[in-house]
């Protein structure tokens, strides 16, 4: 049992009510009960019931990231608004106890960007394989979304993707690209809860954009791409990006001095 619809003649329960198993009813809200259609009503329990069913079925650390975008694909495919995918992905990975749930979500906005380039994204075949095929079939059954059928999986896989290094540069949007003024090239990289400033010419910045393009696509992107990649980057950051302030260690910005402590936070 994943959720449970009741409606006339049937028994509530109000706090400060127990249940069978031994949990108190509880309030979620101190709200007065809204008044719903029960189609509404319904709708929303399938999502819920969806969500459920695709958090307790989500991949181990490693794929997490691939089944988002193929989540995202499967929604936005189905006429979902990018926001409400949005939502629903990061409901699942908080359900699932994925650690990177925000990071998951931002798979919808950037799956919207690809297709609206008409780029390839992957979708309910590739979820299939990521969460089992009896989670993924009975949570498009609860959404009200069909999986295609396998011609049109055939025709997905035949269909020729843009360069490595074009992959690549797509995987770099969330870094904010921006120069010195001494002419030093960097890039802002979100990394955990907060952001680190990179040299583009760096190491560090090097391996983040080979492990974004593992983590979304599971192979490695050949070394002629990553150069090439590399270097689009740096010009985007010349001639596109701001002139910045850099600092080591000590900084000081409109009046106040920052000082780097250099640990996680």
């Amino acid at each position: 049992m994943l959720v449970e619809v009741r409606g006339d003649k049937q028994q509530t329960i109000f706090p400060p009510s127990v249940h069978p198993s031994g949990e108190p009813i509880v309030w979620e809200a101190d709200t007065e009960p809204t008044q719903v259609s029960g189609q509404e009503l319904l709708l929303h329990a399938s999502k819920l019931a969806a969500a459920v069913i695709i958090g307790r079925h989500w991949p181990a650390e490693g794929s997490r990231q691939e089944a988002a975008l193929a989540l995202a694909g499967a929604l936005l495919r189905g006429g979902w608004p990018v926001e409400e995918a949005r939502t629903f992905i990061n409901a699942v990975a908080i359900a699932a106890g994925d650690g990177e749930a925000a990071k998951r979500a931002e798979a919808a906005r950037f799956t919207a960007r690809r297709m609206s380039q008409n780029l390839d994204v992957t979708g309910w075949p590739r979820l299939t394989t990521l969460i089992t095929p009896e989670a993924a079939k009975k949570a498009g059954e609860w959404l009200g979304l069909s999986l295609p059928k396998e011609e049109t999986v055939k025709e997905t896989k035949r269909k020729k993707q843009p360069p490595q290094a074009e992959r690549l540069i797509l995987r770099a949007e969330m870094a904010a690209l921006f120069r010195s003024p001494e002419g030093g090239l960097y890039a802002t990289v979100p990394v955990g809860s907060h952001a680190e400033i990179w040299s583009i010419k760096s190491h560090n910045f090097r391996l983040w954009l080979v492990r974004r393009f593992y983590e979304e696509e599971q192979q490695p992107p050949n070394s002629q791409a990553v150069q090439t990649a590399l270097s689009v980057l740096s010009c985007k950051a010349q001639f596109d990006g701001p002139t910045l302030d850099v600092h080591t260690r000590l900084a000081e910005h409109n009046g106040v001095i920052y000082l780097d402590l250099a640990d996680e936070e």
